[in-house]
């Protein structure tokens, strides 16, 4: 940014020298500027959005000045959800312009290029698309027809390959979907439905593989209740759930009710150790969670119960250090608190020491 309000974009190799101005101005000045955002890698590309008095511009980038150009306008409604899925940017907009609701689009880079995928929702309404999740070259997503409410769906960018995945909830009532996640080409996510109510399920992309997984909390109870998100660790799903026995804990599945398993009951018995930003470093899974002795710290997992321990009790005692999970890309940083320099970024290896 700029005093003169305008966009500057900038790359970075994580030098000095290497930190250099792409382009100097993404479109004119203005005192209602609003900013770029929505940064999203596409096949080598970044494509991004800029909002200049609520017209917003999806643009794309190489990396070069000449390579940072505008693909497509918008007028009043900016584009959401951006996802790569090979090298197309899937998205959803609001477009009455065209007489369509809230619909998935797509770009391959080009202002021809940018078109409406289908208008599942036919007419003015909307599908509402949401939840975006490339599992190797499909795209998953929610979306709601007037035949079936919202439901799971998937598309290959074709309008014939938009489809219904499967009504899980059968008839014009809603099931609900959130927490998609790619584990090695099968899609998991929590669905809820009267006599299950939010629990693990999981689909190869067809409906008969569109199946539950474990009733973890048996019957109509709920044991997807956490909004923090899931995570694959080398093929293998960690996610918080509840059990009236054992309270939110952390589990793990391999995609089978038997693999499906409560991995360490941190908090012993009815209490919650409450599993949130979880992260997976290679082949570990780092995670904050509380526990009666230690507050609520840091914590790391390789699957087991043995192997599920804490890493090192930043705010000694009884307070909550509370960390936050910025980055696990070989090393973990988090922020955290402690008595003395109060909310500090940290780095960590998985070791007591080695946690600074």
């Amino acid at each position: 940014f700029s005093e003169e309000f305008h966009d500057k974009l900038w790359k970075s190799d994580g030098t000095a020298a290497g930190t250099v101005l792409v382009k100097d101005d993404i479109g004119p000045e203005t005192l209602q500027y609003r900013g770029i955002s929505d940064f999203t890698a596409v096949n080598g590309a970044l494509y991004f959005v800029r909002d200049l008095d609520s017209t917003f511009t999806l643009w794309k980038s190489d990396g070069t000045a000449a390579g940072t150009v505008a693909v497509a306008n918008f007028l009043s409604n900016a584009p959401s959800n951006l996802t790569a899925v090979g090298g197309t940017l899937f998205f959803t907009i609001f477009r009455p312009e065209f007489r369509v609701g809230t619909e998935l689009w797509k770009s391959d880079g080009t202002a021809a290029g940018t078109v409406l995928v289908k208008d599942i929702n036919p007419g003015v309404g909307s599908s509402n698309p949401s939840h975006l999740t490339n599992v190797n070259g499909t795209l998953f997503f929610k979306a709601s027809h007037p035949d079936t409410g919202a439901e799971l769906w998937k598309s290959d960018g074709t309008a014939d390959g938009t489809v219904l995945v499967k009504d899980i909830v059968p008839g014009t009532a809603s099931t609900g979907l959130i927490n998609l996640t790619n584990v090695n080409g099968t899609l998991f996510f929590a669905a809820f439905t009267s006599e299950t109510g939010w629990e693990l399920w999981k689909s190869d992309g067809t409906a008969d593989g569109t199946v539950l997984v474990k009733d973890i909390e048996p019957g109509p109870g709920s044991s997807i209740r956490s909004t923090s998100l899931p995570v694959n660790v080398n093929g293998t799903l960690f996610f918080p759930a509840l059990q009236a026995a054992t309270g939110v804990e952390l589990w793990r599945s391999d995609g089978t009710p038997e693999g499906t398993v409560l991995v360490r009951d941190i908090a012993p018995g009815v209490s919650w150790s409450a599993p949130f930003e979880l992260t997976a470093v290679g082949s570990t899974l780092f995670f904050a969670a509380s526990h009666p002795e230690t507050g609520t710290e840091l914590w790391k997992s390789d699957g087991t119960e043995a192997g599920t321990v804490l890493v090192r009790d930043i705010n000694i005692g009884r307070g909550n250090s509370l960390p936050s999970i910025a980055s696990g890309l070989g090393r973990l940083f988090f922020a955290a608190s402690s008595t003395g320099p109060g909310r500090e970024p940290w780095t960590s290896d998985g070791t007591e020491a080695g946690t600074l």
